[in-house]
């Protein structure tokens, strides 16, 4: 178990910008940092991960599996869905707001294609 954890951290920590959105994101995964600066977290698990046979077939599987999770991560509508559902979360009633306005909106452009379409047919 220790090895799947450090595998996954040292593979998911190549920055000192990944540590800090692991230690101040909504989901903490590095809380009660007593290593002091984010480079030292990085440094750590490096370290770590000298200890373990990277050789391994268990290693090549967690490899896998984080590749596409940082594949998963890095996907544009992805962090653009996180980013507006975190926007809205903060507060619910701009959510409300933009879904009256889109129906306007839809009612709006329905409204124009009959017109349209009426003053077509005389």
């Amino acid at each position: 178990m220790l090895f799947a954890y450090v595998t996954i951290m040292d593979d998911l920590i190549n920055s000192e910008e990944e540590v800090q959105l692991l230690r101040t994101g909504t989901d903490l995964v590095i809380a009660g940092n007593y290593l002091g600066r984010d480079k030292t977290i990085i440094n750590v698990f490096n370290i770590l991960l000298k200890y373990f046979d990277v050789h391994s077939s268990d290693f090549a599987h967690l490899k896998k599996a984080t590749d596409g999770l940082r594949k998963w991560y890095m996907t544009c509508g992805r962090i653009q869905l996180t980013s507006f559902l975190h926007g809205y979360r903060i507060a619910p009633w701009l959510c409300g707001t933009m879904v009256i306005g889109l129906f306007l909106l839809a009612v709006s452009i329905l409204q124009a294609i009959v017109a349209v379409k009426k003053i077509q047919g005389h």
